[in-house]
């Protein structure tokens, strides 16, 4: 069972308070975990071959999947040798990632 805490606009007026904080649960069953585990273990995969290599590849029907545009709209939609400008430009390097937590303080 999955159970979580859902907020609707809490500023709104319209709702009364008890509406405004949602609790809804639901059930899966086994094979639909064991399925779900399954998925996210093959996207760590995926993530880690993408940063192995250095190539993150164009998920197109992800777009506008969250009612925006894709933070890297424009540097999927321009010229492969203006890529690299446009990550530059609109882009700041953290530091390096590390999916164990040690991230790199000195880049």
């Amino acid at each position: 069972m999955i159970n979580f805490f859902k907020t609707l606009n809490p500023f709104s007026k319209s709702k009364k308070e008890e509406e405004k904080l949602l609790r809804p649960t639901f059930c899966y069953s086994e094979y639909q975990i064991n399925d779900w585990k399954k998925s996210v273990i093959e996207s760590a995969h995926d993530i880690l071959r993408y940063s192995a290599n250095n190539y993150w590849p164009m998920k197109f029907h992800a777009c506008g999947i969250f009612g925006k545009k894709c933070t890297f709209y424009d540097v999927c939609n321009t010229t492969p040798d203006n890529r690299a400008y446009k990550i530059e430009s609109f882009f700041k390097e953290k530091g390096n990632f590390s999916l164990m937590g040690n991230e790199d303080e000195t880049s």
